[in-house]
């Protein structure tokens, strides 16, 4: 199942687009606690419905706003946010100062957020600031440090995972190369405005050279392929070196999966690299180069029982 997808992710994540629905489904713990006779009955179409939606095809549920298929569910959630609720004013009747608390958070972090901003030389020169761009300063500054909130706690796992911003989860969990509707088509983007939602760490500036967008590649930098699953695949590398020769390694999530030799201008490299080195969800491709600095252009994936007869069997040959 693509649990954590289908609850977090911003490619209609029941979580992330209902936030509200933490409630309901928190509320299932004083529910089934104080009463079990209503509250596990009612627990069990839940997990089993949340378990066949995170299974299906298109988990993010079409064009859906959220995931339309928990509508079904709306019922038992009700039952369970109300007891979320309970808990709430139960616990502010006991310590009432919680909610002067809860009150002056939202303004505490509001203030944090533009502090972050001024320090950052983010603000306008101007004396006057459009709210609009206040709220989205403030929104960047929280997702840079810690993720979008609604994605919590998948965001984290995301960045323990891939050693990457939280902030990245938002545009990069939720795409994939082949999968279904509103795919890359095989494509992972170098050197275009946005390249760096597919793109992990090591890589240097834009570029274009002979009409040719590009990123910089000296030393080790990281590229993202999502894949829905691990196939035989073809690899389609444009390189051209700014000097010397420059030496490329290839590593699939960790395994040495080719070597190149660059020279010159733009030149074009095939790559066939089995199923065995892919996995599904994210896959790290690390280039390594040596000898100098070498352009990258956009990198084309292609399925190898997809490609014509006589071209797929020249590559096997």
């Amino acid at each position: 199942p693509f649990l954590l997808e289908t609850l977090f992710s911003s490619r209609h994540g029941l979580l992330s687009w209902t936030p509200v629905l933490w409630g309901a489904f928190l509320g299932f713990v004083p529910l089934v606690r104080w009463r079990p006779a209503l509250g596990l009955p009612l627990l069990g179409p839940v997990l089993v419905m949340t378990y066949l939606n995170a299974c299906s095809g298109d988990w993010w549920a079409g064009g859906a706003f959220s995931n339309r298929r928990f509508d079904g569910l709306l019922p038992p959630l009700a039952i369970s946010l109300a007891a979320s609720i309970e808990v709430l004013r139960a616990g502010l009747r006991r310590w009432p100062r919680a909610a002067l608390v809860l009150l002056a958070l939202p303004f505490l972090a509001w203030n944090g957020t533009m502090g972050a901003l001024a320090h950052r030389g983010e603000l306008p020169k101007s004396d006057t600031v459009a709210f609009e761009q206040l709220a989205g300063g403030a929104a960047r500054v929280v997702a840079d440090r810690a993720g979008s909130p609604p994605t919590w706690p998948a965001s984290w796992i995301f960045a323990w995972r891939h050693d990457r911003p939280p902030a990245q989860y938002d545009l990069l969990v939720g795409r994939y190369l082949f999968y279904r509707q509103a795919n890359l088509g095989g494509r992972i983007p170098l050197g275009t405005p946005g390249d760096e939602v597919l793109l992990g760490e090591g890589w240097g500036e834009r570029t274009e050279r002979e009409g040719v967008p590009a990123r910089v590649l000296e030393g080790r930098a990281r590229l993202f392929a999502p894949l829905d699953v691990p196939e035989d695949l073809e690899v389609r590398w444009r390189f051209a070196a700014e000097a010397g020769p420059v030496e490329i390694v290839v590593h699939v999530n960790g395994h040495a999966a080719g070597r190149f030799r660059v020279e010159g201008p733009w030149a074009a490299h095939r790559q066939r690299v089995g199923a065995r080195y892919w996995r599904r969800d994210l896959n790290d491709v690390v280039l390594a180069s040596a000898g100098g600095r070498a352009l990258v252009a956009s990198v084309e994936v292609l399925r190898v029982n997809a490609l014509p007869g006589d071209e797929r069997g020249m590559r096997e040959r």
